[in-house]
């Protein structure tokens, strides 16, 4: 059929020849203007002749990848194309317009959340009037998140009737240490009777209770100095035990020197996991001699050589094992036998270089962003592998308000503030994203059993120990320290060259803000000058 047209669509570009009946002529169209075979009348052209190819959808390119979705944890990023569209019936793009893909960067923050109040205590007084006190929890804040913010403790008056004139009982003072290692000694203990009146009685009983200790019999070689008094006259000094070894730290010794022959690394460290073991059994009791203390140094730092020789990863109960050996070592019935001890070397110096260096093993054997916490009776320790990126705020430590945090450590005004910088400072200087292992301790006691330095000084707090591998460059960030004095503690010695008395020290807080040099290895304490005697 013929189709009847005045001009053609100027967008329309092909050429058209056909072969028309009679009486037309062969026609040409043209991009411009369509030439037609005309008759008198009218202008024509076969319909089949007005058809153009059809044009399919094309993909342009992909956009950029856009930013991440989140700045912390897991996110995603997108990117886009745009199809042209299709023209003359053709058909539309395949695939996708869009396209999706993860992206993780630094898990987020978590700050520490406080718990509950717990329930009030008991009065502090039974009569009269009183305080009470209440404390929460914070739980532990993680990926470099913030402590808890406010008080973790608070008191309120409590009214109690008032107090008869009668004396009453205070509880019992602890048991003194054994006034012998072995061969029997004796215990003592006191209690105070208060609130007797003019006219009121006083308490019933005794004051004063007295027990035998240390019945066991002494091994090993005992022996005593003879010096001379401030008039020149001659004196034997107390018995020295540095040299006795109970049966059982000794038998412990041979078992540790019999692993350390194998040759393979994990039955060593196996073998030595199971010494740390006995190792704690033996010291629970507290009645072992001066050199059972110097055994003990000496097993706890084959365990820790043969640890990082085996490359062994010690277990969760290893490292609470190990750090209860030392909080046994450190109590304070034993300040007489590590003096006894350190005639020989100076055994709590090495003590602490052991910690040290297991915390280093401890800490390589960790996963980013995990911290372990020990608490005992006279330690608290944390072990943290950071990498320099997650470090957003500067640490605290001790965390007091740390769910299970021994009573000492959450009432004591030690603590250290470790700068963010000290980190983030680094990262420039080292290839790929560094990471390093933060130990920090607290110890209560450790300063009872420092060697008496030679200038009459003597340590007055307690002792802050913090080690960062690898070693930090210097830095313009400082260290805050803060330590309060233990008002009123005596030291006794005895002997010329010894220290013989530390009383009535101005209980005044110590602070220290301070750069890190090379080393940051660092023990902190308050050091007090004392006069002879």
């Amino acid at each position: 059929m013929w189709s009847r047209v005045a001009r053609a669509n100027k967008n329309m570009c092909l050429t058209i020849r056909n072969t028309l009946q009679r009486p037309f002529k062969r026609i040409k169209v043209t991009c411009e203007w369509f030439v037609y075979a005309v008759t008198k009348k009218e202008t024509l052209i076969r319909p089949d002749a007005l058809s153009v190819p059809a044009v399919h959808g094309v993909w342009e390119e992909w956009s950029p990848w856009s930013l991440c979705s989140f700045t912390c944890g897991r996110g995603h990023r997108t990117r886009t194309r745009m199809c042209a569209p299709p023209q003359h019936g053709g058909r539309a793009c395949d695939g996708p317009e869009t396209q999706t893909k993860l992206c993780n960067i630094a898990l987020c923050p978590v700050d520490g959340q406080w718990q509950e109040w717990s329930s009030w205590s008991d009065c502090s007084v039974t009569c009269a009037n009183g305080t009470q006190q209440r404390t929460r929890q914070c739980s532990a804040a993680a990926h470099g998140g913030s402590e808890c913010r406010g008080h973790w403790a608070e008191s309120r008056e409590c009214h109690n009737p008032d107090c008869t004139a009668n004396g009453q009982w205070n509880p019992w003072g602890p048991w003194s240490g054994c006034s012998k290692s072995c061969d029997g000694g004796g215990q003592r203990r006191v209690r105070v009777c208060q609130g007797v009146a003019v006219t009121g009685q006083q308490c019933d009983g005794n004051g004063e209770e007295v027990r035998k200790c240390s019945d066991q019999r002494c091994p090993g070689t005992t022996s005593r100095r003879c010096s001379l008094d401030h008039r020149g006259m001659a004196f034997w000094e107390k018995p020295s035990y540095a040299r006795c070894i109970t049966n059982e730290f000794r038998y412990l010794q041979q078992t540790v020197q019999s692993h350390l022959a194998k040759g393979q690394r994990t039955l060593a460290g196996d073998g030595m996991s199971k010494v740390t073991k006995n190792l704690l059994n033996y010291t629970q009791p507290r009645n072992f001699y001066a050199g059972d203390l110097l055994s003990s140094v000496e097993i706890l730092r084959n365990v820790t050589e043969t640890f990082k020789r085996a490359s062994y990863e010690p277990s969760s109960d290893d490292v609470q094992n190990f750090f209860q050996i030392i909080s046994n070592l450190l109590e304070e019935e034993n300040q007489e036998k590590w003096e006894d001890a350190q005639k020989i070397y100076p055994a709590a110096v090495e003590l602490m270089q052991v910690i040290e260096e297991f915390i280093h093993i401890v800490g390589l054997g960790m996963k980013d962003f995990h911290n372990a916490y020990l608490m005992t009776g006279n330690l608290v320790a944390s072990i943290q592998r950071l990498p320099a990126v997650s470090v957003m705020t500067d640490i605290n430590f001790p965390m007091k308000g740390r769910k299970g945090m021994v009573d000492w450590a959450r009432n004591s005004e030690d603590k250290v503030v470790i700068p963010k910088g000290l980190f983030v400072s680094q990262s420039a200087d080292m290839e790929g994203s560094p990471v390093f292992i933060l130990g920090t301790v607290l110890y209560k006691t450790l300063g009872l059993m420092l060697p008496s330095p030679k200038n009459l000084t003597a340590v007055n707090s307690k002792v802050i120990a913090v080690t960062i591998r690898p070693e930090p460059k210097a830095t313009e960030s400082h260290l805050e320290i803060e330590l309060a004095h233990l008002a009123n503690r005596c030291k006794v010695g005895t002997g010329r060259n010894h220290l013989r008395r530390l009383c009535g020290v101005n209980p005044t807080p110590f602070s220290y803000s301070g750069g890190v040099e090379q080393s940051i290895n660092l023990m902190l304490s308050i050091v007090s000058r004392v006069n002879p005697p």
